[in-house]
């Protein structure tokens, strides 16, 4: 059942396409044919006429016009195809259609942040208070999409549903919400309005401005609170060669809601703490700014005599910040105790490579002996291969076709020829502005967000052929993606447009081009088995016979015959996969993206707004300024009184009268053609029968 919105107005009679009238002037061609299509009588002997006396014949006759049914019908048909191309439409007084209200909240990591899940609440509030509760659908969404109440619910069952709501530790999946609405309001016969309470941070919104469109929604109302929040996380990496030290990796990063408070320059001390189990192993003190995030190595840490396979590291505020540390949950992290040992890393037709891309390449993967270059051996296949071809192109060899058909990664690199001079190399961050990055795909595995992009420039404008299915993850603010991932039926390939020989662009000589090759490594080893670290709200598939264990040793699924599904994970720690090779340490950690609390990017926001056929309101300001109250004060964007403000209330009804109107327009059409199928055959019949009666010499 679905609440009726009304839609006022006097009654009125309108035309679409008010121009196809002028095909009645058409009308005087069937008069026109019947005038002046008098048909001659033939003279025929008259036996007796010699009895008959002579007349003069009449100078002027008086023509009647025959067959008026006839051309009474014609006129008719005119006039009926000119109406139908016209397409009148009837509106009379108020319209009455059923409207469909989604409200979609937000239970994602970051709504634990401050008091949002408290701003969430208040808005859920509101808007039950304001409907009648029948037309209303609530649905819960982070990295998937749960419908909590559905359509023709009772005031009770939503009350309930609301006051058993709370967030969870999962990301954000937009892409997954967006196609849920689409679906959706596609298989709604109402008016479909949609309500999403969301922080919006920089992951609300899917990175593919395509995947924004709600065709069948006519208005959709974001309720986002807008108080400046500050918050600092940390994840880091442990390696071990020896069971006894480990070296460990801690990346920091800080962000803020809005802009609002302290500059983006200033340094936020944090003590940083390992530790394992209640025995602290190492500390150190470090800073970290809102510009860009920060790292800090523990070269040698002292291992405990026990045997370790995972640390915890912990940061804690020294002194005093410029606000308070909005989320406490991502303020540690558990990580595990990996081998030391450098990964193998398997170079493909190594003379197509740039002179210079392969030492940038051997440099970056050898940054904290990580791995080593080495030449493809035979058949041997590494996790992780890098190639050269020409991208114009893009022709795969067939090297390259066997490593992705065993299930590994392939990183292709540019081998065209370059743009700009050869002797340039080296020159051209310094001769040349180039492009900085417009677009990083937030969601991607790869975490491209946590890599410092402000240095890199790019100089050349070649675009690339994409296909379909292609995922570009970065993208110059000129348009040119510089990587890209390629579906394949196995494997992963992605796709880097740069020769990676310093004139291209300066990313081999920036810090950047290090972290994103260590990367790529690092999702190619996760890719190629069985993965040791997962995120809170991801879902295993278990081969037959294996079983998972939390931290505490209580197992969480058995298995039975075949493949299953266990339960997503929902709390961040360590696990342990024990299966026929034994067990396997496991570790999940929270998703990275819901620590960056900086808001969506505001002109892909204002395009979404202006996307026709659909209205969007936003109950927060546009945009923050340093002359917003400082942290701590409440300013949240409020609503007040009916959930659907006045200038909502308008379009919904623009939208409600258009759909109106379609609808009259669909039930005047279908009369329309009813009628001139009658007429036409009305037409046929007695224009047949008239040709019938002259071929039997008739008048």
């Amino acid at each position: 059942m679905a609440r009726t919105r009304s839609v006022g107005g006097g009654s009125a009679v309108s035309l679409l396409f008010p121009a196809f009238l002028a095909g009645l002037a058409a009308l005087f061609l069937p008069w026109l044919l019947h005038r002046f299509s008098r048909r001659e009588a033939p003279e025929k002997p008259f036996p007796s006429r010699r009895l008959l006396e002579s007349t003069d014949e009449p100078v002027a006759r008086r023509e009647e016009i025959r067959h008026r049914l006839l051309l009474a019908l014609r006129a008719l048909l005119i006039l009926l195809l000119c109406l139908l191309f016209a397409e009148p439409w009837f509106r009379s007084g108020t319209a009455t259609l059923d409207t469909h209200t989604i409200v979609a909240v937000d239970t994602s990591l970051s709504m634990r942040a401050g008091e949002r899940w408290a701003f969430a609440r208040q808005k859920l509030d509101e808007l039950l208070a304001a409907g009648d509760g029948r037309n209303l659908e609530l649905v819960a969404f982070d990295n998937e999409v749960r419908e909590l109440a559905p359509l023709g619910s009772t005031p009770a069952t939503l009350r309930a549903a609301v006051d058993a709501l709370e967030p969870s530790l999962a990301g954000n999946d937009p892409d997954r919400l967006f196609r849920w609405l689409r679906q959706r309001s596609a298989s709604s016969s109402a008016l479909v309005t949609v309500h999403v309470i969301s922080d919006l941070p920089a992951n609300a919104l899917p990175d593919n401005e395509q995947n924004l469109a709600l065709p069948d929604v006519a208005a959709l109302e974001l309720h986002r609170p807008d108080k400046p929040l500050l918050n600092v996380a940390v994840s880091a990496e442990a390696f071990t060669a020896d069971q006894a030290t480990a070296r460990i990796a801690v990346s920091l990063s800080a962000s803020r809601s809005n802009d609002a408070g302290a500059p983006a320059s200033t340094e936020l001390p944090v003590r940083i703490v390992v530790s394992h189990g209640a025995r602290e192993l190492a500390s150190a003190t470090s800073t970290v700014s809102l510009a860009a995030p920060s790292s800090y190595l523990f070269d040698e840490v002292v291992l405990p005599a026990e045997a370790t396979e995972s640390l915890q590291i912990s940061i804690t505020p020294v002194d005093e910040w410029p606000g308070e540390d909005a989320l406490a949950e991502d303020n540690s992290v558990e990580v595990l105790l990996r081998e030391a040992a450098p990964d193998a890393v398997s170079l493909l037709s190594a003379s197509a490579f740039a002179p210079a891309a392969v030492v940038f390449v051997d440099s970056a993967l050898a940054s904290d002996d990580r791995a080593a270059l080495q030449p493809a051996a035979g058949k041997a296949r590494t996790p992780l291969s890098i190639a050269s071809t020409d991208l114009g192109e893009l022709s795969l060899s067939d090297e390259v076709t066997a490593t992705l058909q065993d299930g590994n990664t392939v990183l292709l690199v540019d081998s065209a020829s370059s743009e700009l001079d050869a002797g340039t190399a080296g020159q051209a961050s310094t001769d040349i502005e180039g492009e900085p990055l417009g677009l990083i795909d937030r969601s991607h595995p790869l975490s491209l967000s946590g890599i410092d992009w402000r240095g890199t420039r790019f100089h050349h404008e070649r675009r690339l052929p994409l296909e379909a299915d292609d995922r570009v993850l970065l993208q110059t603010r000129a348009g040119v993606p510089i990587l890209i991932e390629r579906q394949r039926e196995s494997g992963h390939l992605l796709i880097l447009n740069d020769r990676l020989d310093g004139v291209d662009s300066n990313l081999p000589f920036e810090p950047a081009f290090v972290a994103l090759v260590q990367r790529v490594l690092d999702w190619a080893d996760r890719e190629s088995g069985i993965r040791d670290e997962w995120l809170v709200g991801e879902t295993m598939k278990l081969a037959r016979g294996n079983r998972l264990f939390d931290a505490a040793g209580e197992p969480l699924t058995g298995l039975g015959a075949g493949r299953v599904a266990p339960e997503a994970f929902t709390e961040p720690g360590r696990y342990t996969l024990l299966g026929n090779d034994g067990e396997t340490p496991l570790v999940v950690i929270l998703d990275p993206a819901e620590s960056d609390l900086r808001p969506a990017d505001a002109a892909m926001l204002t395009r979404w707004q202006q996307n026709p056929g659909m209205s969007v309101a936003d109950d927060a300001p546009a945009a923050a300024d340093s002359t917003r109250a400082p942290a701590g004060e409440d300013d949240d964007a409020t609503v007040a009184g009916s959930p659907h403000p006045a200038s909502t209330d308008d379009r919904l009804a623009a939208r409600a009268s258009a759909q109106a109107a379609e609808q009259s327009r669909d039930h005047w059409r279908q009369i329309l053609l009813l009628l001139l199928l009658l007429a036409v055959v009305a037409e046929t019949w007695m224009a047949n029968r008239r040709l019938s009666i002259m071929r039997e010499g008739r008048a």
